[in-house]
């Protein structure tokens, strides 16, 4: 299977070269942007998985790419809300429930794997309440929270954004009323653990976005990122998941398909139709102790 992606990798890195020789600049420019968004998928991994992958999150290319795409939102303020930078609609979604609870009172949010905080400042501008919002960001890559602390840091906005060092005790956790995952958990192989912190802090509202699950079997791959980096990928049955959660206090109140995260031209041929989904999804569980909503 790993020789299957390798293969994939090398024909991605020949129709770059391809392309380059023959496009005009600006085309070359598209087609690289196009292809930082696609992620191709490849290879059904049964046995131990060991170092065979690669880690691009730490590289320069990951950095810049973050610093990049954090720029690119620019210094919005609540006042900016009608812009020609519209929202996604997982955007969307996120914002909706934290405008709900903080139009009450002070909302904590756990964006856990939010690297430079990114989409607490993509919302920013259309919390209606940004005073009651308090944003704290984990992820294991501290060198991403450098890049955005220096763009909270360059702002003339008083960010409510904090970086935390390490996930702290399931008490201090409880702190938190909504746990946003964003396009994170299909990156984690053994993410039982993660989803066991997430019960103990016992938020409102925990929130998936972009997430990899539906109707299949459980099964692990591989995404080729670009210039041929690997990274291990879960695809996860949905109704396990559910379940997971039902079992521990939390029930589906919003599920949805979600439609700027197309997958279903991003398969390799050797992962059989019964396992593709053609999107990722994003879903709301709630705390089944309480509905401040």
């Amino acid at each position: 299977m790993e020789g299957i992606c390798r293969m994939r990798a090398n024909f991605i890195n020949n129709i770059k070269k391809l392309i380059k020789m023959i496009l005009p600049p600006i085309f070359v420019s598209l087609f690289r942007k196009i292809n930082r968004e696609q992620k191709n998928i490849g290879g059904i991994f049964n046995e131990s998985l060991d170092n065979k992958f690669h880690n691009p999150w730490t590289g320069r290319a990951w950095m810049e790419i973050s610093t990049k795409k954090l720029y690119s939102i620019g210094q919005l303020s609540p006042s900016d809300m009608i812009t020609k930078d519209c929202l996604l609609s997982y955007h969307t979604l996120v914002c909706l429930i934290i405008n709900l609870l903080s139009s009450k009172r002070r909302c904590n949010i756990l964006d856990f794997g939010g690297g430079t905080g990114f989409v607490y400042f993509k919302l920013y501008q259309h919390f209606m309440s940004p005073e009651n919002v308090f944003w704290h960001v984990f992820d294991k890559n501290g060198s991403l929270y450098e890049i955005g602390k220096k763009y909270a840091d360059e702002s003339i906005f008083n960010y409510k954004v904090f970086f935390l060092d390490g996930l702290v005790d399931a008490e201090t956790y409880k702190k938190y009323d909504i746990i946003y995952v964003n396009t994170v958990l299909h990156n984690i192989i053994d993410y039982t653990p993660v989803l066991k912190s997430f019960f103990k802090i016992k938020p409102q509202y925990i929130i998936f976005t972009r997430l990899f699950a539906g109707y299949i079997d459980t099964y692990i791959t591989c995404q080729i990122h670009p210039g041929g980096y690997e990274t291990p990928c879960v695809f996860l049955n949905f109704l396990e998941l559910e379940s997971n959660f039902r079992n521990n206090g939390y029930r589906v109140i919003f599920k949805s398909p979600c439609i700027e995260a197309k997958l279903s031209n991003r398969y390799a041929n050797d992962i059989p139709l019964s396992l593709r989904i053609p999107y990722s999804i994003n879903i709301i569980f709630e705390n089944m102790e309480g509905n401040e909503l």
